[in-house]
Parts: structure tokens; sequence; C-alpha cells
């Protein structure tokens, strides 16, 4: 199992794809599908994100200073995967929470 800091930033990637299922064991399939699964990322549109599916990613707390503050610079296998799953969810987020007009 890898840290909580991981976990998170990965299971937020598949809730931001609307996937439900955000066991390690599911994020970790996933994850083995290598470009298949980035490509789906990557082609995934923001203004697909629900107002429900972002209440569920903003209540996983996604964070990429956790993310960084784990890893402390030195490497660790899945670490910068993790930092730009947690800095990309930081992004969508924060585009939705604005589209939905969240910002203050």
């Amino acid at each position: 199992e890898p840290p909580p800091e991981v976990e998170v930033a990965v299971a937020a990637v598949l809730t931001y794809l609307c996937d439900t299922n955000i066991s390690w064991e599911n994020c970790a399939t996933s994850l083995r599908e290598g470009r298949a699964f980035l490509t789906e990322v990557a082609k995934f549109n923001t203004k697909h994100v629900t107002r429900n599916n972002l209440d569920r990613l903003m209540a996983l707390e996604v964070s990429s200073e956790k993310v960084a503050e784990y890893a402390g610079g030195q490497f660790i296998p899945g670490v910068y995967t993790a930092l730009c799953f947690a800095v990309l969810i930081e992004a969508v987020i924060r585009v939705n929470m604005d589209r939905f007009g969240l910002l203050e």
C-alpha cells in the first residue's frame, strides 16, 4: 500500500473521471494501464465535472504540498506521478469552483 498522500492523489484522478470505485486495487489497475489511462485523463474535459463530483473531489483534500513534503526531495517510486495528479486535481477543483460560483 502506498502512503496516504500518494493514494489520495490517484483516487482523486479516478474521482475526476467519474469513477466511484477509488479503492487502491482499482487505482493500481488504472495506473498499470499506462498511456491509455494518461490519455483518458488528458482528454477528459473539466466541464464534465458535476457539482456532486466537485464536492467528492474537495472532500478528498488532495494536496500537492503534502505529496512533496512526503517525498522530501528524494526519489520515491510513484511520488512524481502522485505530485502531477495532485497539481492537476487542485487546478480542476479551482476551475470548477469558479464555474459553479463558489470562489469568494
